[in-house]
């Protein structure tokens, strides 16, 4: 399939410039080849719908301004194909398009539900949280009171008030925390008992 597509491209870039070399002979014939192709091997690969609707609508438009390339019935043929092809290809586009939207909506619906339930930064949860993450980084903290006294005996202890980076640090990684808490019950109340 990687290889059809690839010998499309390149056919269908080929074709482009036989067309400004005002080549139409070799620039049909190149089109032909592909459609040839992708026609010989649709059991096994199939073209890819932008690329097949490409080499239509060139072929079409090339023959329309030199009918002397090709039969009328050929042509109306091929003008039939390329509305089926445009049709077909814009349905699916539609479809993606419209997939995409819903999976879109319902992610940013999910957004504002964790939103509403997530804590604000002043609630009981996040306070709690900041004064536990403060009791548990004592023991790590060179600041707190045990470690100064043990490391520096007789020396001046450097200030020990928290700065207003170190409570914002703080109140961000409990509002995470609550978050994912808050995004972990949803996970579990929307489950089937």
């Amino acid at each position: 399939e990687e290889a059809l597509r690839e010998f499309a491209f390149s056919g269908n870039g080929y074709a482009g410039v036989s067309i400004l070399l005002k080549e139409m002979r070799e620039a049909v014939d190149t089109y032909k080849s592909i459609l040839e192709l992708a026609h010989q091997h649709e059991e096994h690969v199939s073209m890819d719908a932008l690329q097949r609707l490409h080499v239509v609508h060139n072929l079409v438009e090339i023959l329309q301004t030199t009918p002397d390339l090709v039969s009328p019935a050929e042509l109306q043929q091929l003008e039939s194909v390329r509305s089926e092809l445009r049709a077909k290809y814009l349905i699916e586009s539609r479809h993606r398009t419209d997939t995409q939207w819903i999976a879109l909506e319902q992610s940013a619906q999910a957004v504002q539900t964790l939103r509403s339930k997530a804590p604000t930064a002043s609630s009981p949860a996040i306070i709690e949280q900041m004064d536990g993450f403060a009791d548990n980084n004592d023991d790590d903290n060179p600041h707190s009171s045990d470690a100064r006294q043990e490391s520096t005996e007789g020396a001046v202890a450097p200030e020990t008030t928290t700065s207003s980076e170190d409570r914002q640090a703080v109140a961000s990684t409990a509002i995470q925390t609550a978050s994912v808490d808050a995004m972990d019950h949803t996970d579990e109340s929307a489950q089937p008992a």
